[in-house]
């Protein structure tokens, strides 16, 4: 029997309606680097080395509103750090948090998708 268990996550595909703002939020805002896009078509970026894509593709989102019912987290070191950045540039940021496993902060992004940047504790990133 074949089980998803051994295989890796691969790429968090998101419906963006305009895939120029989305695009440049990502890459430019936040830093994500483009690993391949074709304009008007796709974009992709990377999660880190090694790791899953954000993949964003225009078209309707299929939850008809914004429900928070899910959002994802981006790790990263020197959370503070990180927060005061995304202010210099007027991102909203909240006010970094306690989370199972270090310290987080959500922001919204242009269409209201929600993203965690996460800290994890010192046991947890050494494990």
């Amino acid at each position: 029997m074949h089980r998803i268990g051994n295989g890796h996550f691969s790429y968090l595909f998101l419906h963006v309606a305009n895939l120029a703002r989305m695009t440049d939020f990502y890459a430019n805002t936040l830093g994500l680097p483009v690993t391949f896009q074709r304009a008007d078509e796709y974009c992709f970026l990377a999660l880190g080395v090694g790791g899953p894509q954000l993949a964003l593709f225009p078209g309707e989102s299929i939850v008809p509103e914004k429900t928070n019912h899910w959002f994802f987290a981006i790790d990263v070191e020197g959370l503070d750090e990180v927060v005061a950045e995304l202010r210099e540039v007027c991102v909203a940021v909240t006010d970094t948090f306690v989370v199972a496993g270090g310290r987080g902060a959500k922001i919204t992004d242009p269409e209201g998708n929600v993203l965690e940047i996460h800290e994890p504790s010192a046991a947890q990133a050494g494990a």
